[in-house]
Parts: C-alpha cells; structure tokens; sequence
C-alpha cells in the first residue's frame, strides 16, 4: 500500500512537470 501511494504522489508530481512544460 505504501508502494503505491508513492507511486501516485509520484505521477501527480510527473503529470504537473509535463504541464508545466508543455505550457
């Protein structure tokens, strides 16, 4: 379980990076 709330803080964090440079 804590595997994968990491992994789901970790893909809002690459989600927000790729929109932030896409903008």
């Amino acid at each position: 379980m804590r595997y994968n709330r990491l992994l789901s803080w970790k893909k809002i964090i690459l989600y927000r990076i790729i929109v932030l440079l896409a903008d």
